[in-house]
């Protein structure tokens, strides 16, 4: 029975607990996938403003022609055409008709990798052009006469890193690239509604200029911004990514603190388990080695032994718990390997295994500890028997 509770207690934080917060640790990983320093979704009109902006703060902007775009499950997105996706990612993309593309922002993003493992591609292949009203339902307009406009065909799905991901998520802010002729026939129907974003103002400022510009941005867009048709939408129409990513670690910090508080729980529970166990065996332990005493067994060798007895479950466990997690970690390789993801960097192994040397090396010098408890005690003992 204690065997079987230490396994469960180091098994819990040698696989999941190691994964995630040697993945937590990487807390500075997602700037570099951040190319720009203010994402603002406008209008064409607002061309003027972002320039002057840009110049003010010494900085710059590039503008790109956009659609809001909704999918069917409410989720906004950004439209452009083919030619704009190839002056962005510098890749050839050739669209015909209602082809499209759907590139997912990711913020660990390494390389591209094909989107193979969603469950239903419909959900993206429907998909609503313009500031979306919640009460238009896309989902139940699906296989139908009336869905029929909202029907796009998707020709490939993949992860990329153009402008950053500025969703939690994932599902939210990504890129629909359409064809050319489509975009542009849907985009001047657009640029004339005061109410839809037509433009995309991709900013960057020098670190001193920053606050001020994010600042000054802010300001503006909230008096003059794009809105969303309804308060339930989660999108905003300026992204700063310093605020953004100041979240993003604050949120880090929190769940790598809450994964160092659970390691360290195990780490007492399996101090107590073993304590009661080896307390609760000291009469045990005192009869036998009195025995072996009195049989002629060397001093040395006692305590050999009795550092092997008050190790050996916990030697067992914590060997078994290694071995599942080594298994562990190489399926959640395989898993970002194989399901979209951008596998793992150096510093993720780095940091995975100094987590489990320093568990292990903890773990053992809690049994020294106890090894050496157990001999002090029997030696007190003994000197009161005389």
């Amino acid at each position: 029975m204690i065997l079987i509770l230490l396994l469960v207690i180091h098994f819990f934080a040698l696989t999941y607990l190691a994964v995630e917060t040697a993945g937590l640790l990487l807390l500075d990983k997602y700037r570099e996938n951040y190319p720009y320093d203010s994402v603002w979704i406008a209008r064409e009109d607002d061309r003027e403003y972002a320039k002057e902006l840009a110049e003010k703060n010494d900085g710059t902007v590039t503008e790109i022609p956009m659609l809001r775009v909704t999918t069917a499950y409410e989720a906004q997105q950004i439209g452009v055409s083919a030619s704009t996706y190839e002056t962005l990612s510098g890749k050839n993309c050739d669209l015909k008709g209602r082809e499209i593309l759907f590139g997912m922002e990711d913020a660990e993003f390494q390389k591209e990798k094909n989107i193979t493992n969603w469950d239903d591609h419909e959900l993206y292949e429907n998909v609503f052009v313009g500031n979306y009203d919640p009460e238009f339902n896309l989902i139940m307009l699906r296989n139908t006469e009336e869905g029929k406009p909202y029907h796009y065909e998707l020709t490939k799905a993949f992860t990329q890193s153009l402008i950053g991901q500025y969703s939690l998520d994932q599902y939210h802010e990504n890129m629909v690239i359409f064809s050319d002729e489509f975009f542009e026939e849907r985009w001047q129907e657009v640029r004339k509604d005061k109410t839809e974003a037509s433009e995309l103002y991709l900013f960057t400022f020098p670190a001193r200029e920053r606050v001020e510009a994010y600042k000054e941005l802010t300001a503006y867009n909230k008096e003059n911004g794009i809105k969303n048709k309804h308060e339930k939408m989660m999108e905003n129409s300026l992204y700063n990514t310093e605020e953004f990513l100041k979240g993003q670690r604050m949120r880090a910090v929190f769940s790598l603190s809450s994964k160092l508080f659970l390691m360290a729980t195990l780490l007492l529970s399996g101090f107590f388990v073993v304590a009661l166990k080896n307390l609760s065996e000291m009469t045990s332990f005192k009869r036998r080695y009195e025995f072996l005493n009195y049989m002629g067994m060397k001093e040395k060798e006692q305590r050999k032994n009795i550092r092997f007895e008050t190790k050996i479950l916990t030697m067992i466990s914590a060997g078994a718990a290694f071995v599942m997690g080594v298994l562990y970690v190489c399926s959640y390789l395989y898993q970002q390997n194989t399901g979209g993801g951008d596998g793992v960097g150096t510093e993720f192994w780095k940091y995975w295994a100094a987590i489990m040397i320093a568990y292990l090396v903890i773990v053992y010098l809690i049994q020294q500890l106890f090894g050496w408890y157990v001999i002090r005690r029997l030696k007190r003992e003994r000197r009161k028997q005389g």
